[in-house]
């Protein structure tokens, strides 16, 4: 059997192939449809998931609106219950789940109204998913047997080539991008051995309380990260935009805190770097992440900060930055013998 470390090992392949695929006429081709199709007048346009695959709906919406196109993003458990009768009608969907049989997904193809259009991205084409909607985006990321990983990096890469047909954006320069991200999670290899991982692993052990935080495009990094702790090392860690956690979290932090931080070069990463100085200063123990790089953070960087030469758009930026926290989570599910099994819930969630 499979197991964590060995899908994260597969994630540069499943992008490289996921690459190639959408720079052939056939993949070219549903880009192009989806641009097509975002032609008519929507009401809206939403993307919806549940777990892995809300963060990247979360990624999806934060890029549009940095192209000037409103959109929203909802977890599509609460889009079920309390926003089918509004935001359905007249909307073009985006329904992403990995195994394309999540229960609240299935739920709500069974309810749309006439004019809503779904696209469907999702990891299996046979699935209830793919077969209900009018156009169906796959992630090619094969088979995976535990916690989320390569699968919600494909989900990631199709979801940003999808928000740049609807913008109208070459498609060659996504696929660049993912690329780029694909040969980069080869290099993060030797910068994550010169890491303290024995220290970091301690630090985990110990920890009263593990955030995760970022801002813009790394919140999606910060649930993806919060939630690859629960289900692999079954312990608790939260995520949270950075920002809101000035107010009122701040307060909760001491030396037994360990946080995350996303930064990636870009809009509001400055803001992010200059935050994580103050949080040492409180006591906490801080990692930072960088475009995959991370590096325990030290107070007597407080006044003259790295410089971080961007090597990746902010957004294609999230393929690279969950890495290193899934190598941290695969550590500690180690050290505390947990082999990466579901002890309460299952793979793909059918039952609400």
């Amino acid at each position: 059997m499979r197991n964590f470390i060995d899908d994260v090992k597969d994630q540069p392949e499943a992008l490289g192939r996921l690459a190639e695929y959408y720079a052939t006429r056939e993949g070219g081709e549903l880009l192009a449809r989806v641009t097509e199709l975002s032609g008519r007048k929507y009401d809206r346009i939403l993307f919806t998931g549940m777990g892995s695959s809300y963060a990247a709906s979360r990624l999806a919406a934060t890029y549009l609106w940095s192209r000037g196109i409103p959109a929203i993003h909802v977890e599509a458990s609460e889009l079920l219950h309390y926003g089918a009768g509004t935001l359905l009608t007249n909307a073009l969907l985006f329904f992403i789940s990995q195994s394309g049989e999540s229960v609240e997904i299935r739920q709500l193809l069974d309810i749309l109204p006439a004019d809503a259009v779904v696209i469907g991205i999702t990891n299996v084409k046979t699935s209830t998913l793919a077969v209900k909607s009018a156009l169906v985006l796959p992630l090619l990321a094969g088979e995976e047997s535990t916690t989320s990983s390569k699968t919600y990096t494909s989900t990631l890469a199709v979801t940003l080539l999808a928000c740049q047909a609807l913008a109208k954006q070459p498609a060659a320069d996504g696929i660049a991008a993912i690329q780029a991200a694909g040969e980069r999670l080869f290099t993060l290899e030797s910068h994550a051995a010169a890491l303290d991982w024995n220290r970091i692993t301690e630090w985990l052990r110990t920890a009263d309380s593990i955030y995760l935080i970022g801002r813009g495009p790394a919140v999606s990094t910060a649930i993806q990260g919060a939630l690859t702790f629960k289900e692999l090392v079954k312990v608790q860690a939260e995520s949270m935009e950075a920002a809101t956690f000035r107010h009122g979290p701040l307060e909760t932090v001491n030396e037994q805190t360990l946080i995350f931080a996303v930064a990636s070069p870009g809009k509001t990463s400055a803001l992010v770097d200059s935050f994580t100085m103050e949080l040492t200063r409180c006591g906490a123990k801080v990692i930072t992440i960088h475009e995959g790089i991370a590096r325990i953070a030290k107070d007597e960087y407080a006044e003259a900060q790295e410089e971080h030469t961007a090597a990746l758009d902010e957004y294609f930026a999230a393929l690279v930055d969950i890495y290193p926290i899934q190598l941290a989570a695969n550590l500690l599910a180690e050290r505390l013998e947990r082999n990466g099994g579901f002890q309460w819930i299952t793979k793909v969630t059918t039952k609400e």
